[in-house]
């Protein structure tokens, strides 16, 4: 009976462990699955590797080129300010109140364009204009006092993609400047980058009336001149000797603006005792108006 028993359980064991074996394989053949997955092939790794290295060439490549706009852009605005600042000059503090200097202050107006429509007389004297001379009568100096901006090897101004910029003046009774840089592109028009950059100079940024009142004159007979640039040439310029008001003073109307400017008054004063004085004021012209107050 015991030995029947033993044979009996031996077998049962054995279909177990068989039953359990097939389990176990199963196990460790879904476990090697998992553990060992199909990988990529080196031609696909390859293939995926040059796909990720062009996608970021390519995003370089426009980051770059977008960079190198905007930089360009921003030299054009720069070039441009510059070429303002050389026309219509910068303060600069002086013993008689603040001298400007510039084109403007020097000469009494614009730049001409000269054939191929570019203000040569900003780096180059032309024939014709009187060099920068000091008036003794007028206590003021007058003239070209260039370069007032660095010479273009080229002959030509340029924006900040190389490309030559466009100047145009209006109607002398306008008196405007504008300076054009056509974008990237080169041409008219366009958007983004490609829009035209535009600055204009108009007449009020450097012309302006001017105001003042003598004291203790005798109206009948006091007169002045103000003394400028002429815009033709640079030389001394006064206007036409202009009579005081009842009250002694002046202010200027719409054509009888001046440049900005160091500038003097000559003024032909009648004192009580009839006698008659020169009288020599030196004084500065700013853009906008400018009342000199009063002056004995």
């Amino acid at each position: 009976m015991s030995r029947r028993a033993d044979v009996l359980n031996a077998n049962i064991r054995g279909a177990m462990d068989t039953k359990n074996k097939g389990k176990i394989n199963h196990i460790c053949a879904s476990a090697h699955l998992r553990l060992h997955p199909h990988g990529f092939t080196l031609v696909e790794m390859l293939v995926t590797l040059s796909i990720i290295v062009l996608m970021g060439m390519v995003a370089g490549t426009t980051y770059y080129k977008n960079y190198q706009a905007e930089i360009a852009y921003r030299s054009t605005l720069d070039i441009m300010d510059t070429i303002k600042k050389a026309i219509l000059g910068s303060n600069i503090p002086h013993n008689r109140g603040v001298h400007i200097s510039g084109y403007v202050a020097d000469m009494g107006g614009l730049p001409s364009l000269n054939n191929d429509s570019q203000p040569e007389s900003l780096w180059k004297k032309a024939d014709g204009i009187e060099k920068s001379v000091y008036h003794e009568e007028a206590r003021i100096r007058t003239g070209w006092n260039g370069p007032y901006i660095s010479y273009p090897e080229t002959g030509f101004l340029t924006d900040g993609w190389g490309m030559v910029l466009i100047f145009q003046k209006d109607s002398p009774g306008r008196g405007d400047m504008t300076i054009i840089s056509y974008g990237e592109d080169g041409r008219e028009r366009g958007s983004y980058l490609d829009k035209d950059i535009k600055m204009v100079i108009k007449k009020e940024h450097y012309m302006a009336p001017i105001g003042f009142c003598f004291k203790g004159t005798s109206t009948h007979s006091s007169e002045f001149e103000i003394n400028y640039p002429d815009p033709e040439n640079g030389s001394l310029k006064k206007s036409e000797k202009i009579e005081l008001s009842a009250d002694s003073s002046f202010i200027s109307n719409a054509d009888q603006l001046f440049p900005v400017g160091l500038r003097s008054v000559t003024a032909w004063i009648t004192r009580g005792d009839g006698e008659e004085d020169p009288v020599i004021i030196v004084f500065t012209v700013h853009s906008g108006m400018n009342y000199l107050g009063e002056i004995e």
